[in-house]
């Protein structure tokens, strides 16, 4: 990608999604994800569950998209999680092409702007183990590793609060 190039950028609920962009999605997710939650061991891999979670009535979708192709996106609720009002995020998922340019930690931006605009407490994500080192990485750079306002939740569900 050039550094010059712009993207276009949709919020959406899920119900508004047009079958055919879910496929989309789900598809990007499948490429990423599959073999990670196959070696999971517990949680293996159902692209119908992953289906339901990512469009189920309470969850959002932020999308970039260069024209008609899809480079990345975030799936997140606004939630609750320990008593606590939070932008929950599931997913950011990356088109290969475009690794290693800033788009995760732009995606992770506008979810902080989320937690600020609506003045909830954190951003709560969920990563595998094995992308938890690297996630913590690209983000420590970040305005909400420094604050306090984002957790990092492994896959099992293992709580790892970064700062307080």
């Amino acid at each position: 990608m050039d550094d010059s190039k712009t993207l276009d950028v949709e919020c959406f609920k899920a119900e508004d999604l047009r079958p055919e962009l879910r496929g989309c999605l789900l598809d990007l997710l499948e490429d990423n994800m599959k073999t990670q939650y196959e070696e999971s061991g517990s949680e293996g891999w159902s692209r119908e569950e992953k289906e339901l979670e990512m469009f189920s009535r309470d969850s959002r979708q932020i999308i970039l998209r260069d024209g008609e192709e899809l480079i990345a996106f975030s799936h997140f609720r606004f939630d609750m999680d320990y008593d606590v009002d939070v932008v929950y995020c599931y997913e950011i998922q990356i088109n290969n092409n475009y690794h290693r340019k800033g788009i995760g930690r732009f995606l992770v931006s506008v979810l902080e702007a989320l937690v600020r605009t609506f003045n909830l407490t954190k951003l709560v994500l969920t990563v595998f183990d094995s992308n938890a080192r690297e996630h913590v990485t690209s983000t420590s750079s970040g305005r909400a590793l420094n604050k306090g306002t984002l957790q990092l939740r492994r896959s099992k569900l293992i709580e790892n609060k970064l700062s307080t």
